[in-house]
């Protein structure tokens, strides 16, 4: 499943997901979901899908405009206008956030199986 897919999938379950869209699949050698999405992000309202293809299932992340706070999250050390998130597959707690404070379970919207 890529991005395009998923959110086909999500329209064709009436869901429609627009502005600033992430997708991100699990990690085949990291139990976690990489998500390297501009820091400006953080101030709108930012849908991330999470694909599972081991579970067969995508997630919708609607992160509320405003509702983290940038100092929490990692920058990319190669790119540091972008996040470093390691969202953890079982917990949904980002464990490059700092002291692991950042849990993403509290805004799953939507999970579909497919």
């Amino acid at each position: 499943m890529n991005k395009k897919e998923a959110i086909e999938l999500l329209h064709q379950n009436g869901i429609n997901v627009g502005g600033n869209v992430t997708f991100a699949s699990r990690n085949a050698g990291k139990d976690v979901y990489w998500i390297n999405s501009e820091f400006s992000f953080l101030q709108d309202e930012w849908n991330i899908i999470l694909n599972d293809p081991d579970e067969r299932k995508i997630r919708l992340v609607v992160v509320p405009a405003g509702a983290i706070n940038k100092d929490v999250v990692r920058a990319k050390t190669s790119d540091e206008s972008k996040t470093h998130i390691e969202i953890g597959c079982s917990d949904f707690v980002d464990v490059k956030s700092e002291n692991r404070s950042l849990c993403f379970r509290q805004w799953i919207s939507q999970t579909i199986d497919y």
